[in-house]
């Protein structure tokens, strides 16, 4: 398994900055966007109406 970070600029272009690799066989499954609780700070909740 690999995982990489990357920095997007402005302008789209992606540049690595981290990059971590396993070679374990039996790897955590990966959790989908969906199952993560909503985020809790201040910007996410202020109501905007």
């Amino acid at each position: 398994m690999t995982i990489r970070v990357y920095l997007v600029r402005p302008d789209g272009t992606r540049v690595q900055v981290s990059a971590c690799f396993s070679d374990e066989e039996e790897v955590l499954p990966l959790v989908s966007a969906l199952n993560w609780p909503a985020c809790a700070c201040l910007r996410c909740t202020v109501d905007t109406d």
